[in-house]
């Protein structure tokens, strides 16, 4: 998972694992943080930046997905979100 919010979002709660690169900066700097050849899920908080994110990783030959309903809906689901630490987080 690729989360494109803001540094203050990303380290009031994240999803154990993700890759962290603000949307500004999705098309210099994922590309290569990302694993190569394999498909990648990208999520904001609510999902329009990482629509615009998925969007400019596709046409660089990425296979992305955007995480519908972002990563609130994620929390909502249930989905685990970590802060510092590992401590439990809040999608901010």
């Amino acid at each position: 998972m690729l989360d494109v919010r803001d540094n203050s979002e990303w380290n009031a709660g994240r999803v154990p694992g993700a890759v962290h690169v603000p949307a500004a900066n999705v098309a210099a700097q994922a590309p290569k943080r990302l694993p190569k050849g394999r498909p990648v899920v990208v999520a904001c908080r609510t999902g329009s930046r990482s629509k615009s994110a998925t969007r400019l990783l596709r046409e660089q030959g990425i296979e992305a997905y955007s995480l519908s309903g972002g990563l609130a809906a994620w929390e909502s689901a249930g989905g685990r979100v970590a802060g510092k630490g590992n401590k439990p987080g809040m999608i901010a």
